[in-house]
Formats: structure tokens, C-alpha cells, sequence
């Protein structure tokens, strides 16, 4: 037993009320047994008692975050029960892993990002010099870390300040573990409040709901073992934020009274007449805004007006007639149509161009770009991602710039430079919502830009509140181009045919075959059918795996994304090991988090490098930049064979293969589809029952996006007159 880490094993009175003493134990994994419901049995070599000189395998059983692995060392947190079966067991509380002990798992541990102006370079230097014992110099000796080459004084000190809190963070971890925490939510909340996260949590568990990956369930079950009362106002105004939230992740800008109050009710499981309280005292402090029947966040409010504002005062501004703008030769190849688009874009200070797939949207916008640069004007191209600008050549991508840079530039200081753009051409902007419009208009000139919305109507963002495309045209106050002629080399394009039936609410003939040349029908009558169609499917497709992009509903259900990528996963990527948390090297993955340390955008796309199963990390390359992920941090990742239609919005990939449920739903509307179908740009394959997919295309979404932009938009146009 000597190869054992120091164990030990303490009873823990903590002061904290409603929480009893807990029992810690540090051991050693022998065996693990582990449910799909993350119900975990693990046989643990500790000692019971400090004073024992032997070690005892002991039963410890509950819900871990992650699968604990064979010979890993661990600390438990807990209460040592009985089983009426079974006997004496510890139930688990909490799992947590201490700092580590090798080099190997030290390097990785520093180049993670947490420690300030330490990077692979230097981590790699810091473990070369001191080996095991780095982290120890860190804690007693920091004086030493002057002997590494490219760490001087000012280094030294920045690096220091955050270290004695970081190394410090086991205990921490411990104490929010035993308020019922996971280790990861542990991490994310020290991330997000840094180290007062405790003392943070044990005053207002209702924090927690601002933590990324954590919500008002978590919070509460926190609140209750604190003691805390269901009619706390803290409570209720958690739950209000949370409900304003989900309604706006689904692409609500505003709420109606009797649905928030609802929803309190079932959330929060308290009379009505005490939740209308809370909801009158929030209105009157301000805290959200009431105009007649709804309700909405006052930033949701400010961000409307911003919009209304800028576009109010652009569309004042003098215009040119379209006979007045004369275009060079290369433009005059465009059709008639195209050419209507790029003379309005030159001649008006905001226009729309309306079109969709095979109308010759690229075309025409290299057009508006080669008569912009003709003209000596300042460009610059808005796209939720910079390769969705795919009309810029090489010498203009600088041009492009993601939506989600916009905020970083003002957060950061740094839109200097875009404050003398005079062109701003926004593509795909039926994905743009409102706080998204509000960070790209708040970033430039309004005295001097010219803006060139363009986008499909029939397509709507799908996470986000607001849809500034839609609403434009709604006001009907800015020249609209559409461009409805197909060009000559799509004309015989079966893919762009069904997406143009589609958006025209006509009724393709739901029948398996081919669909063109490019398109692909496969029309099931079951689960178990759709489910047998998968593999004879890929036989037939002539693309790599890295090529195809599946596209699913959600995320859950016998055809969810979560299944979906276990069964493409098994089926591409078998062979593949080691793994950790269901990752394996060759994967492909992409962020649901934007991480600003990492400096990794939201969706962006890797694939999994390299795993360490001794430090519990994993090595993503992102368009060539190698960023490493700890055990903890892993759920900022998903596996990317199968993306959700939410997901999949900003990807494009040469072959898209569309999976429907078999039963039609709600949230399945004629523009999702549409998205979903928009992904592939060569190849499309649609798989699902003809009923869904009729249903589908008859199901399609309200206005309730654009109301409050129209509504204010009267407003402000009566407060004009």
C-alpha cells in the first residue's frame, strides 16, 4: 500500500444551517459500476478513521458529474448510511479531484488559463525547472519562479495574485460541493464570482442562475438546504429572471403577464396572489417594464429604441435617385433584378435585399463590394461567422467581421477603426436579433454609414429575441429589392427546388427518390424504419465523414442529436482511444460557450487531438490553434456528427443530412426547416414520415417577434409628427 497518496478522513461540522455534519474520505477508485442516469457504485481503498493503519474498501454510492476513473484518487463528500440490502454504504454528497501531483498533470493545470500570463510556453519552462514540486515553490517559495527565463518581477506579481486564490480553491470547491454542487459547478461558479463564490452562494443561493450550465432547479435545491423560504424574495425574483430569460432564448422579446405568472406558479409552487405581488413590486422598481399586457426586460426595451433611433435617423438622411447611380461594366452582366439591388444599395442610406437560395445572392453582393471599392469607400461585412461572407475574395476578408466581435470591440475599447466605415453590408440578417443589431449599429458612425441589410424573410434567429430583418419589412419605411430569378447554373438544382416550394408554402410530393440531382427524399412510416434508413443512407453518399453535417430537432428522443452522435460516433470513429467524458481523439466537436481565455467563439468547430487520461485533459485544435480542456470544462463541448437546427444555423457544410421525428410538433416550423435544409450547399438529404413533413411546411411561426419593434416604431413615428 505504499504506492497509496496520504489519505485521510475527518468529520466536518459545518456552520452553515440545515446542513448536518458530513463526512469527508480521501481513497483511491477500485472498481466503478455506473448507471445511464449517472447512479454510480464505486469501491473506494481509504482509511475510515485517521488513526487506522490499514486501508478499508469501502461502498460509496450517488450521482457523480463525471465517471470516476480506476486508480484515480478522489475526495468524497457525504453521509455514511444503510442499506437495507445491502448494508453500510457512504452516500456521495460530492466527488471532487485534488490539485495534481505529476508533472504532466501540473503542466496542464498551469497552461489552462487560470493563472495569468502563464501559457504552454511557460508552464512547460515552470515543470522543467521544478518538476513535481511546482506547485509548492508556487504556494512557499514564489521568489524561485524568478529562476525561469521569461518570468520577471511584474510577471511575477500579476501571476502571484491569482495564484495563492487558485491554490487555495480545493477547500473552496469542498465547501460549495457540500451545499450540493457538482465539482464542475463548483469550478463554474469560482469562475464566475472568483474566490468570495462561497460566502457569495451561502448569502443568496439565487446567484447561481447567472452561472453558465446552471439554473433555477439547481438553485433552489441549494436555497432549500440553506433553509431558505419558498416565499423569499429572492427566490421569486430568480424566478422571474429566469422565465424573462427562457422566454427570450426562444425568441420572445416580450411576455404576456398571465403566461409569467403561470409559469411562477408552476416554478415556483406558490398562491397567484402572492406572486402578482412580486411581479407589481418589480414593475414599479423598474426591474421589468409593462406595456399593456406584456412585460419585457428594461435592456430588452433599450435595445429597441437604439435600433429605432439609428434606423429612424439613417432613413433621414438625403438619398440619391437609382438613375443617378451608374454602374461599371462588370455589374452590367447582373440581372435586371440584381442590378435593381446594387443601385439602391449605392443610392440609399439603408436597403433591403430580400432572396434565397439560387438567386445569385453572392454575385450580387460582389457586385455591391466591387462598386464600393471603385468609389474608395471604407467597407465592412457583418456575418454571424466570417465564413458565412463566402462572396469576399481573399484581399477582403479583413472586411468580414462576426456579429458576436462587435460586442468585444466596445467592451474592449477597440471600434476606433470601424467608427469610419461608410458600408456596412449585413448578410444572412434574418439571424439578426436585437441585442445583436444593437452591438453592430452602436459600433459605428450613424452621421456616415450606408447599411445594406440582406437575408431571406422566410428564415428567423432561433435562440435570441427579435427579429430585425423581419421587422424592417414589416415597417414597410426602407426600399426593398427581392431577387426572385434563379440563375442558369441552379436552375436544374432539385436541393434548391424543394427549398424554394418550401418557402412558397407549396407541397413537394413526399416520396423516396431522388430530387433532382442534388437532392435526395427518403420517406419513412416509422422510428424503427428512419432508424434502419441511417445506415443504408451513408452507403449511398459519396462525401467524407468531416463533409456531412446531420441536423436533428433536438437534442433528445430516439432521433436527438445526443443519440444520434453516439451511433455516427460508434460507426466513424470506433477504433479511436482513449476517451474522456464520452470524447475520443478524431472527434468533431464544437463550443456551446464563447470562452474568452481560450479565445474560442460560440459553435465554432474543432476536433478533438489528443487525451491525457493522467491529467484528465484533452487537446482541440480550432482552425489550427491548439486549445486544452480540463475534465471540468468538457461541457462547454459537444460532439458535432449531429447538430441541433438551433446548432446548426451558422454551419454550412458540402452535404447536409436532415433527420425528421417521426410525429410532427409545435416547434417545428416551415423556417426551421428551412434552416435546417440551408445547411448543406451541394448535397441534401432529407429523412422523416410524409406526415411530419406536410405538417411541417403548413406550420408556420407568428409575429410575435416584430410586434414591439412596430409598436415602438408607431410610437416614435407619432412622437415625430
Amino acid at each position: 500500500m505504499s504506492t497509496l497518496l496520504r489519505t485521510s478522513a475527518v468529520l466536518v461540522e459545518d456552520a452553515s444551517p440545515g446542513l448536518s455534519m458530513t463526512t469527508m474520505l480521501d481513497g483511491i477508485v477500485r472498481q466503478v459500476y455506473r448507471k445511464d442516469s449517472g447512479f454510480t457504485v464505486l469501491q473506494i481503498e481509504t482509511k475510515v478513521a485517521e488513526e487506522d493503519q490499514d486501508y478499508l474498501v469501502i461502498t460509496a454510492v450517488g450521482r457523480t458529474p463525471e465517471l470516476p476513473r480506476v486508480g484515480h484518487r478522489y475526495t468524497l463528500t457525504g453521509q455514511w448510511t444503510t442499506h437495507s440490502k445491502y448494508g453500510k454504504q457512504f452516500h456521495i454528497e460530492s466527488l471532487t479531484k485534488p490539485l495534481p501531483t505529476t508533472s504532466a498533470g501540473i503542466e496542464v493545470y498551469l497552461a489552462s488559463g487560470i493563472f495569468p500570463g502563464v501559457g504552454p510556453v511557460l508552464a512547460k519552462r515552470m515543470v522543467q525547472k521544478f518538476g513535481d514540486l511546482t506547485l509548492d515553490v508556487m504556494r512557499t517559495q514564489p521568489q524561485r519562479l524568478l529562476e525561469v527565463s521569461g518570468v520577471g518581477p511584474a510577471a511575477l506579481t500579476k501571476m502571484m495574485s491569482e495564484a495563492m486564490g487558485q491554490l487555495g480553491l480545493v477547500s473552496t470547491v469542498s465547501d460549495l460541493c457540500r451545499l450540493g454542487l457538482t465539482q464542475a459547478q463548483a469550478a463554474r461558479t469560482l469562475q464566475t464570482f472568483g474566490t468570495d463564490g462561497y460566502p457569495m452562494i451561502r448569502d443568496n443561493p439565487y446567484r447561481l442562475v447567472d452561472v453558465w450550465g446552471m439554473g433555477f432547479r439547481k438553485a433552489d435545491a441549494v436555497a432549500k438546504r440553506l433553509n431558505i423560504l419558498p416565499d423569499d424574495a429572492r427566490r421569486l425574483h430568480a424566478a422571474i429572471k429566469c422565465i424573462l430569460d427562457s422566454q427570450g432564448s426562444q425568441g420572445r422579446v416580450c411576455t404576456p403577464i398571465a403566461v409569467l405568472l403561470s409559469r411562477l406558479a408552476d416554478l415556483c409552487d406558490l398562491d397567484v396572489t402572492v406572486l402578482e405581488r412580486c411581479v407589481d413590486d418589480w414593475i414599479k422598481r423598474r426591474w421589468i417594464v409593462r406595456e399593456d399586457d406584456y412585460v419585457l426586460a428594461p435592456a430588452m426595451v433599450e435595445v429597441q429604441r437604439l435600433i429605432e433611433d439609428t434606423f429612424g435617423y439613417v432613413i433621414r438622411r438625403p438619398a440619391l435617385r437609382e438613375t443617378e447611380v451608374s454602374l461599371n461594366a462588370s455589374s452590367q452582366r447582373l440581372t435586371r433584378e440584381q442590378c435593381l439591388a446594387v443601385k439602391r444599395a449605392l443610392a440609399y442610406p439603408l436597403s433591403l435585399i430580400v432572396g434565397s437560395d439560387g438567386v445569385g445572392l453572392s454575385l450580387c453582393l460582389r457586385a455591391i463590394v466591387d462598386e464600393v471599392k471603385q468609389r474608395d469607400l471604407k467597407l465592412c461585412v457583418a456575418a454571424p461567422t466570417a465564413a458565412l461572407a463566402s462572396f469576399l475574395d481573399d484581399d477582403d476578408q479583413p472586411c468580414a467581421v462576426p456579429w458576436d466581435d462587435f460586442h468585444e470591440y466596445q467592451r474592449n475599447g477597440q471600434q476606433g477603426p470601424l467608427k469610419d466605415v461608410e458600408v456596412l453590408i449585413v448578410v444572412n440578417a434574418e439571424q439578426l436579433d436585437f441585442v445583436r443589431a444593437a452591438h453592430v449599429l452602436k459600433t459605428f458612425d450613424r452621421e456616415r454609414i450606408r447599411i445594406v441589410l440582406v437575408g431571406d424573410d422566410q428564415e428567423v434567429p432561433l435562440s435570441d429575441p427579435g427579429h430585425v430583418f423581419r421587422a424592417c419589412l414589416q415597417v414597410g419605411m426602407f426600399p426593398v429589392t427581392r431577387i426572385t430569378q434563379v440563375v442558369k447554373s441552379q436552375k436544374d438544382s432539385g436541393r434548391i427546388s424543394l427549398i424554394r416550394q418550401i418557402c412558397d408554402g407549396d407541397m413537394p410530393k413526399w416520396v423516396s427518390g431522388l430530387f433532382g440531382q442534388d437532392c435526395l427524399l427518403y420517406m419513412v412510416k416509422s422510428l424503427e424504419e428512419e432508424r434502419q434508413a441511417l445506415s443504408g443512407l451513408l452507403d449511398r453518399l459519396s462525401f467524407t465523414p468531416k463533409e456531412i453535417q446531420v441536423v436533428a430537432i433536438g437534442p433528445k428522443g430516439p432521433l436527438g442529436t445526443i443519440w444520434l452522435n453516439r451511433w455516427f460516433q460508434d460507426r466513424w470513429n470506433a477504433q479511436a482511444s482513449p476517451q474522456l467524458m464520452g470524447f475520443r481523439i478524431g472527434d468533431p466537436v464544437r463550443s456551446v460557450r464563447r470562452n474568452h481565455e481560450k479565445e474560442v467563439r460560440v459553435m465554432e468547430e474543432g476536433e478533438i487531438q489528443m487525451i491525457d487520461p493522467h491529467s484528465a485533459s484533452m487537446c482541440v485544435v480550432f482552425s489550427g490553434r491548439e486549445v486544452t480542456y480540463q475534465e471540468w470544462e468538457c461541457d462547454e463541448l459537444i460532439l458535432a456528427y449531429a447538430l441541433t437546427i438551433r446548432q446548426a444555423q451558422v454551419v454550412r457544410k458540402p452535404c447536409a443530412v436532415v433527420i425528421l421525428p417521426p410525429q410532427p410538433c409545435d416547434w417545428l416550423t416551415r423556417e426551421r426547416l428551412l434552416t435546417a435544409l440551408r445547411v448543406g450547399t451541394q448535397y441534401l438529404v432529407l429523412v422523416g414520415t410524409p406526415r411530419t413533413c406536410k405538417a411541417t411546411v403548413r406550420n408556420t411561426l407568428g409575429e410575435e417577434r416584430t410586434l414591439w419593434f412596430v409598436r415602438y416604431k408607431e410610437a416614435s413615428d407619432e412622437h415625430t409628427r
